[in-house]
Parts: structure tokens; C-alpha cells; sequence
């Protein structure tokens, strides 16, 4: 198997641990996949029920990805330069996220989950002038620093935790609370909401177990936003297009002013982008003062 001969070079075989399977089973080997199925080296074919691990939503090699992708890379893949395709996947995006921005929201393409929650942060903290930020149990937002604070539903699959070698004084500001916990909301809100810059949630729980937030959760998060002027951070990188043309956050009622998005939007492919309200994403440079270049992305 690949796996034991890549721990020879990547520590414990593998780039992600989802894919160590707890070190107890060792992880099969594909070379290909299509439509449902995961083929191995022997021609084997396995229906795979994990689908880069919730990302594929339309399977392994859909013809018109695999189209597009050629067309693309034909036109070149680093112009450095805005393109007309931008203009097409934002057009695309407003429409789609209506529910939640009725307003044209503006967007940051980067290029993973981990640079886009991180960037939301910053975006928060300078739009609020606050530094706390408020997250849940059992969420993965992923390698965020600020946010590997306590618990979450990967640790126990590890042998240590998941804040290891992230300093103290980068996660002091960070509140984790129970998910669809009101009463503890509501007593962390009386605490600290006037130094609450933003609360990060998913609107629909993955990590453990599929769990949307309650309704009662819901008009907690709206209604003392309007209170205490935090921001809403949706991490949608797993759930949004999944159940509709849109996001998790309109089924739940969920008023976000930033909105994490990425692989189901790509069909797998690694890709993050943050759309948000106009007057909070111009905290980014050029325009704002939240500096972040990626000359790969324009």
C-alpha cells in the first residue's frame, strides 16, 4: 500500500489525519475515481460514500469540470492580470447568495478555508476595533490559529491536542462555547459582547454529526448582533450549494455579514473565497487598511 511507503517521507503517511483512519486501519490506495466509484491499483472498484471528504458534489471527474478545467489551463492559469472570468463566477455568486446578502456583497478570492477564516477575522477585528472573537465545540475552521483554542471533534481521533505549538496569547482572545447552547451564549454575550469583534459559526454542523442550528440559537445570533455590533462569520466552506442553489445560512435563518465559501463550490478543487457586506470587506487594501496580497489569485 502507498500509505506505508509515504510514511518513509510525509510524518505518519499522510498530509491530512482524516485520511490516517486513526492509525488502526491502514488507508486503501486509488489511482482513479469517476461519477461515485474509486478505482484501485488492481482495477478494483469501490462506490465511495466520503467524497473528498464532503467536497465532491458531483462526483469524481464531472465531464464538464474536466472541460472547463482544459479550456482554462489553455488560456493560462497565472495571468497576473484581472480576467473576464472573474466577473462571471461574481455575477454567478450575487444572485445566488441573495437570501443572505440582499445587497451586491463584496468578494476575496485566496486559497484555502484556513487563509479565508483567518483573513475574516482580521477583517472583523479592524472593522469593530474589538479583539475577541466567539466560536463553537465541535467546528473545524480549518488550520486558523487563533481558533485551535479547545476541544473539537477531531481531537479524540489524536493522540494530542489540536492547539499544540500555537502560543497562549494568540488564542487568549478567543471564547469557545457549546453549540446550540443559548443560556451559554447569552451569559458570554452579557460578559464580553462589547469586546466581541465577530462569532464564527457553521449554520450546519459537520464536524459531528450533521446539526443545524436550532432556531432558537438562530434569533439569538440576529438579535444581539443588533445589540452588541458583532459580525457573523458563516463558515459555508462544506454546506453551501450542498442543499440548494445557495447556503445553509438562508435554511436556518442565519444573518451573516461574512460568508466562508469553498470546495463544494469547486467540485473538490482546492479554492476558499469570503463574500461579505460592501462597507466590511473595503476594510481590505487598497481600499482599507487589512493589507493581504496573493498575486496568484489577481
Amino acid at each position: 500500500m502507498a500509505f506505508l511507503e509515504l510514511k518513509d517521507f510525509v510524518p505518519g503517511g499522510v498530509h491530512s489525519f482524516e485520511r490516517a483512519w486513526g492509525f488502526e486501519l491502514l488507508p486503501p490506495t486509488f489511482v482513479s475515481g469517476y461519477g461515485a466509484k474509486l478505482i484501485d491499483p488492481e482495477g478494483n472498484e469501490y462506490i465511495d460514500l466520503i467524497m473528498g471528504w464532503g467536497s465532491n458534489l458531483l462526483g469524481h471527474t464531472p465531464e464538464r469540470i474536466i472541460q472547463l478545467l482544459k479550456e482554462g489551463l489553455e488560456k493560462g492559469f497565472n495571468l497576473g492580470f484581472p480576467t473576464l472570468e472573474e466577473l462571471e463566477l461574481f455575477n454567478t455568486l450575487v444572485e445566488a447568495l441573495q437570501d443572505v446578502f440582499p445587497e451586491k456583497p463584496s468578494f476575496k478570492l485566496v486559497s484555502s478555508r484556513s487563509e479565508a477564516v483567518g483573513l475574516a477575522i482580521r477583517v472583523a477585528r479592524s472593522y469593530t476595533n474589538r479583539n475577541r472573537v466567539l466560536a463553537f465545540e465541535g467546528a473545524f475552521h480549518g488550520g486558523a490559529t487563533s481558533l485551535m483554542a479547545k476541544t473539537t471533534s477531531l481531537e479524540p481521533l489524536l493522540s494530542v491536542s489540536l492547539d499544540s505549538g500555537v502560543h497562549r496569547r494568540l488564542v487568549k482572545d478567543t471564547i469557545v462555547l457549546p453549540f446550540n447552547h443559548p443560556d451559554a451564549f447569552e451569559e458570554a454575550m452579557d460578559k464580553e459582547g462589547e469586546n466581541i469583534a465577530a462569532v464564527i459559526v457553521d449554520p450546519l454542523l459537520t464536524d459531528s454529526g450533521i446539526i443545524p442550528l436550532s432556531s432558537e440559537m438562530v434569533e439569538k445570533l440576529n438579535s444581539y448582533k443588533e445589540h452588541y455590533r458583532y459580525l457573523i462569520i458563516a463558515d459555508e466552506y462544506l454546506t453551501a450549494f450542498r442543499k440548494n442553489w445557495g447556503t445553509a445560512s438562508s435554511e436556518v435563518g442565519l444573518k451573516p455579514d461574512l460568508v466562508i465559501l469553498g470546495t463544494t463550490l469547486s467540485s473538490g478543487i482546492p479554492f476558499s473565497l469570503i463574500a461579505g457586506r460592501r462597507e466590511v470587506m473595503e476594510q481590505f487594501a487598497p481600499v482599507g487598511r487589512v493589507y493581504h496580497s496573493e498575486p496568484s489569485l489577481g
